[in-house]
């Protein structure tokens, strides 16, 4: 996400920002895609919203699934 706003605070697309994705694939998690499709004033605000929403609180303990470091996780 930091390499986003770099770019953004850099000049950007032309056309405006209005969106903004974000795929994280660790060896310890599970991947995690998110996506703001649309945003009119701040989609990597928006993204970084969601990413801490994403990674905290009951929804982060309920998408604690098996990875590649532990297969085995949540399987019992």
């Amino acid at each position: 996400m930091g390499s986003s706003a770099a770019g953004r605070a850099a000049g950007g697309d032309s056309r405006a920002l209005m969106s903004a994705a974000l795929l994280e694939l660790r060896r310890d998690t599970a991947p995690l895609t998110l996506r703001v499709d649309f945003h009119e004033s701040d989609p990597l605000g928006a993204l970084v919203v969601l990413y801490a929403r994403a990674t905290s609180g009951e929804y982060a303990y309920w998408a604690r699934v098996p990875s590649l470091d532990d297969p085995e996780h949540g399987l019992d």
